[in-house]
């Protein structure tokens, strides 16, 4: 007896459930946690969870697919309602007038469905989202990620992971190994051509043959073979000395980002870097079209200099008892080599989905189910139309 309650439960959970998909979004919403709260998590978990979500979809499609040409779609065991209402027409003869409607009864009469488009609505819903999640794991499996930052000069070789920084992302079936190299021939940080600056690179083979050769700008990747190749920015870094009376009391290196809205001239912005040395602060402000460099110093919050400096033309300056040099400024762009993903036919599997999802919600199912009730019969329906129709019918 139990495995007759079972069974109808395990197959109503796995195939037709919309509840039992919620499963799926745990593991989504605990990489979003961990990544807003910077807990570590693992990068796997969520691929596997994504092939697990996928053979779910999978066994669901076969199994609305293969149902879509049968006399019974829905089955009566499946979303049967608790209210009846009760008629004095015999159950036959209802029966009769809604198969004359569309309505098509299993074997013994008890449960009849109407088709609807919003059965193959749900089949579209499926097939979609196997599209999405079959190029979107694929397309994980064999993902690339990492940054190059390298100025002009000698190619880098992208087959060795001593040539990025920060995090790469390297997926299971991902083939590195086969990048050839990259070379910085040339950057413009911003002209009337290029008003967001462009870098020209080089790919080079291992035995020196050019491979690809163009320019890469923010939005406009070079392609070559399966991979992209992105300017995501440009870096810049000043070391800067400042003393007090010839002695040192602030040395570092000045780590320079954008700023999203010019001010007084100047790009990019950086702070000192903290150092427990002099009790120095400052602030700095970079201009890479003039290669001008202002820095406002303080020590122990104090302001002490405010001094523009220019590599080449004016590296240092001194202020009353404090002096400043700028001893090197270095400029490179920041270059995203990843691998190319399926995004159109992972967007196609979304809009399939999508106009599933509204198919479904337009058309909803229509069912019956009739018994004997004495010289009457008894009836529960499923969808609006239905128990419209059957009241019509009733009275007729």
């Amino acid at each position: 007896m139990k495995q007759t309650k079972l069974a109808p439960l395990l197959t109503r959970i796995v195939f037709t459930s919309p509840w039992f998909l919620l499963i799926f979004l745990i593991v989504p919403g605990f990489t979003v946690a961990s990544h807003l709260l910077h807990r570590p998590y693992h990068q796997n978990l969520l691929l596997i969870n994504n092939i697990s979500f996928l053979v779910c979809i999978a066994l669901r499609l076969c199994w609305y697919l293969a149902r879509l040409w049968c006399t019974i779609r829905y089955g009566a065991g499946h979303g049967r309602p608790q209210d009846a209402c009760e008629l004095e027409l015999a159950a036959a003869t209802l029966r009769e007038r809604l198969s004359g409607a569309g309505y098509r009864f299993a074997a013994g009469g008890g449960y009849g469905e109407k088709r609807d488009p919003g059965y193959f609505g749900t089949a579209l819903v499926y097939a979609g989202l196997l599209l999405t999640l079959s190029f979107g794991c694929y397309d994980n499996l064999r993902q690339f990620a990492g940054q190059i930052v390298t100025g002009v000069g000698d190619p880098v070789p992208l087959n060795e992971a001593r040539s990025y920084s920060g995090e790469t992302l390297v997926g299971p079936w991902a083939t590195p190994g086969t990048l050839p190299q990259l070379q910085i021939k040339q950057m413009i940080v911003t002209d009337k051509s290029w008003p967001d600056g462009a870098a020209r690179i080089g790919l080079i083979s291992d035995e020196g043959i050019e491979l690809a050769d163009g320019f890469v700008s923010p939005g406009k990747p070079l392609h070559y073979q399966d991979y992209e190749f992105h300017l995501a920015r440009f870096r810049f870094r000043a070391a800067v000395v400042v003393k007090e009376k010839d002695q040192k009391v602030f040395g570092g290196v000045i780590e320079f980002r954008q700023m999203p809205v010019r001010q007084n001239g100047f790009d990019y912005y950086g702070s000192f870097p903290r150092t427990d040395a002099g009790n120095v602060t400052g602030d700095a402000w970079y201009n890479p079209g003039t290669r001008s460099l202002r820095v406002i110093a303080a020590k122990d919050g104090k302001q002490v200099m405010d001094s523009t400096l220019q590599m080449s033309v004016k590296a240092r300056e001194n202020q009353g008892e404090y002096g400043i040099e700028l001893l090197s400024l270095g400029e490179a762009p920041q270059i995203d080599v990843v691998r190319s993903r399926h995004m159109r036919l992972i967007v196609i599997g979304a809009v399939i989905a999508l106009l599933g999802g509204l198919l479904r919600l337009a058309f909803r199912p229509q069912r019956v189910w009739v018994e004997d009730a004495g010289e009457g019969c008894r009836v529960k329906t499923a969808g609006k139309s239905a128990g419209k129709l059957v009241r019509v019918l009733g009275k007729g």
